[in-house]
């Protein structure tokens, strides 16, 4: 199923454009165990509904944005991204 992401910086474009990054989490403290670290780095939740995951614009702009979608629907709800600045 196709979709489009609005990049913050190129516009709306087909995900066919980004990569997928992964879901986004907390990041744990360094004093965190090798457990934690580990559910961190390789369990996934794979949310059913909205959830908020990165993509990288690799046929555009080659930013990292942060968006949060519905999984049912890939209706895309929200996009941002976190290096800009914000006046």
């Amino acid at each position: 199923m196709s979709f489009n992401i609005s990049c913050p910086t190129c516009g709306d474009r087909q995900v066919e454009e980004f990569n997928y990054g992964s879901e986004q989490e907390p990041r744990p403290s360094r004093e965190s165990s090798d457990i934690e670290w580990n559910m961190y780095l390789y369990a996934k939740n794979n949310v059913y509904g909205i959830g908020s995951e990165w993509w990288y614009h690799q046929y555009g702009c080659k930013r990292w944005i942060l968006l949060t979608r519905d999984t049912t629907t890939n209706e895309v709800n929200s996009t941002i991204d976190p290096y800009m600045e914000i006046d």
